[in-house]
């Protein structure tokens, strides 16, 4: 029958941007699914200080 013809040019110009836009699709959603799994606690701390104004400085205070 008919052999079907690649048009390389067109494959060329639009794979990046098919590329760009499933890896903007896919990492927010392998980004949900990694943090689906964590454990937060929204109460304490990353870096287990409080954040309090008797421990910053004000720019005239040093």
């Amino acid at each position: 029958m008919f052999k079907h013809r690649v048009n390389w040019p067109a494959v060329i110009l639009i794979a990046p941007v098919v590329i760009v836009l499933l890896a903007v699709g896919i990492y927010p959603l392998l980004f949900a699914l990694d943090v689906s799994f964590r454990q937060f606690q929204l109460t304490m701390s990353a870096f287990k200080t409080t954040w309090t104004w008797s421990r910053t400085r004000s720019f005239g205070n040093r």
